[in-house]
């Protein structure tokens, strides 16, 4: 796939991801996901993306406060797979900024939530040993994109100066659950 087209498949997924400005098991593995480690060191996430990310930075708001969101991500079998960090100048917001992003992921698919679960992400330290987990919320949400149903896996994080989420989305019968489990629990962040 062209550069470019990936590059407007990626703004289109994050106009749903993220929110306007203004308001590891890989059984599952097809040939059309082309699994690969990501390592994004400025923002300290490390992920299998399937297929080559595209990245992009973006002024967002979260709980009423304008923040930059560097997102990267790929679309693979139908789905759109992406990773988006937000640097924290206020350590004490975390958890507010946390709950944003959780509801207006829920909002930009007008979904519901239909699953939670906490998953450990490992924390790494420079020399990638572990050193510690930082607890992710896990949702699966389903809603609609375009009048057409649509299926959403986010997880969201927070470790340190960063709130980090990471979703699989698109229409409800393209997201394949095992290729949302390689992507979800590859997530690690890193010190």
């Amino acid at each position: 796939m062209k550069r470019s087209y990936l590059r407007r498949r990626l703004l289109a997924s994050l106009a749903a991801v993220a929110m306007p400005a203004a308001g590891g098991m890989l059984s599952g593995c097809t040939p059309e996901y082309n699994w690969r480690e990501v390592r994004y060191p400025e923002q300290g996430v490390i992920v299998m993306l399937p297929g080559k990310p595209a990245s992009l930075t973006r002024r967002i708001s979260l709980d009423g406060e304008p923040v930059d969101m560097t997102m990267h991500g790929t679309a693979a079998g139908g789905s759109n797979f992406a990773v988006g960090v937000v640097r924290l100048t206020d350590r004490s917001r975390r958890d507010k900024y946390l709950a944003a992003m959780r509801a207006q992921m829920v909002r930009n698919i007008a979904g519901r939530e239909t699953s939670v679960i906490t998953l450990p992400v490992m924390v790494l330290d420079r020399e990638g040993a572990r050193r510690d987990t930082a607890p992710a919320t896990v949702i699966r949400a389903d809603g609609t994109i375009r009048q057409a149903p649509a299926r959403m896996i986010a997880g969201f994080v927070g470790h340190g100066d960063r709130v980090v989420q990471f979703v699989v989305m698109g229409p409800a019968t393209d997201v394949d659950d095992d290729e949302a489990k390689v992507f979800v629990e590859s997530l690690r962040l890193t010190e």
